[in-house]
């Protein structure tokens, strides 16, 4: 991921939760969700994907031994 998912969309950051929020809102009648939490949730997401990306990377420059044939 190396755009941030807003400017890949060409909104501002702020238009672009208060869009996902309001159709999140119109989907679900059981949960409420603001701009500002889902953006929150998506910061945290954001994180978490880029350690595992980092992760897989190392793997694949680095496999483990014994994963390959002539190991």
């Amino acid at each position: 991921m190396g755009q941030d998912l807003e400017r890949a969309v060409c909104q501002t950051g702020e238009k672009f939760y208060v869009e996902v929020s309001e159709h999140l809102n119109g989907v679900s009648k059981v949960y409420y969700c603001d701009s500002e939490s889902i953006h929150l949730q998506w910061l945290a997401m954001k994180t978490e994907m880029h350690k595992l990306s980092e992760i897989n990377n190392k793997r694949s420059r680095n496999p483990p031994g014994g994963s390959s044939p002539s190991d």
